[in-house]
């Protein structure tokens, strides 16, 4: 879809800045499928998770098909490029450790609530993370997520293809390769890891890597984005928990929240 700004008027007459999703014109018959899906996804997420983008609702604009969003200030990969080392302003800065601790909290706690709802983002990056004016996180995005009943969470494996359009630099091994168990929440924890690392790396995960290269390091080496060291202790075990190629092994959304507490509460 194409988003743009916009303004909605309630029925109290009162005004609110809004973002636009618009189904791209000459959409396809599953395109439209597809983005019916999304908005009941994004309906269900909104309705029961504090920390997922607001939706007001859906509406026709002409013949296109229309989400309408509440409109945040900016998203995470806006407010991490923005920030520039102050010794080489053609990199970007890194998160420091802690402020990276209570970010990657924020975004725990709203996957932990959608999860809840069995919602599985399954293309966490950056860019679908937002911030508003008081710097709060939600996620967005809801094009590639999936509502299915926890029974059969696990079995949802012909959505775990990046063919489907998963960003590969944030994908889970078992998103590379539905062999691997099938799409679970745990692809979430993988894609939170990788944001992780880019927060306090300032580098995205595979940085100059093309999508083969990729495949290789994390399919037949079984390497992770980069571990920066000297971490905090509470950060350095829940980057190594949100990294695990095993999903039995990789930390909850839950486990991740506890794993931070003793770094923001020191």
């Amino acid at each position: 879809g194409i988003v743009t700004a916009g303004r909605y008027t309630a029925s109290d007459g009162k005004t609110r800045d809004v973002a636009v999703k618009k189904l791209a014109d000459g959409a396809t018959p599953r395109e439209v499928a597809q983005f019916r899906a999304e908005f009941e996804t994004h309906r269900r997420a909104s309705q029961h998770c504090e920390k997922a983008c607001t939706l007001y609702g859906c509406c026709y604009r002409g013949p296109a098909l229309c989400l309408v969003m509440e409109r945040y200030e900016r998203s995470l990969y806006e407010y991490m490029d923005t920030a520039r080392d102050p010794n080489d302003d053609r990199k970007r800065a890194r998160v420091p450790a802690v402020q990276a601790a209570l970010m990657a909290n924020e975004i725990a706690l709203g996957l932990s609530q959608l999860h809840t709802q069995n919602i599985i983002c399954a293309d966490l990056k950056p860019g679908n993370v937002l911030m508003d004016r008081e710097g709060r996180l939600v996620i967005s995005d809801f094009g590639l997520a999936i509502m299915v009943d926890r029974s059969i969470m696990r079995s949802a494996s012909s959505r775990s293809s990046v063919g489907a359009g998963v960003t590969v630099r944030y994908a889970a091994p078992e998103q590379l390769d539905s062999e691997l168990g099938g799409l679970s929440p745990k692809a979430d924890i993988w894609a939170l890891g990788c944001i992780i690392s880019e927060m306090l790396t300032g580098s995205m995960p595979w940085a100059g890597k093309r999508y083969p290269e990729i495949m290789t390091k994390v399919l037949m080496k079984r390497e992770s984005p980069a571990i920066p060291p000297s971490l905090p202790d509470a950060l350095d075990t829940t980057l190594r928990r949100c990294l695990v190629h095993t999903q039995a092994k990789r930390a909850s959304a839950l486990e991740v929240v506890e794993l931070l507490q003793p770094l923001l509460e020191g």
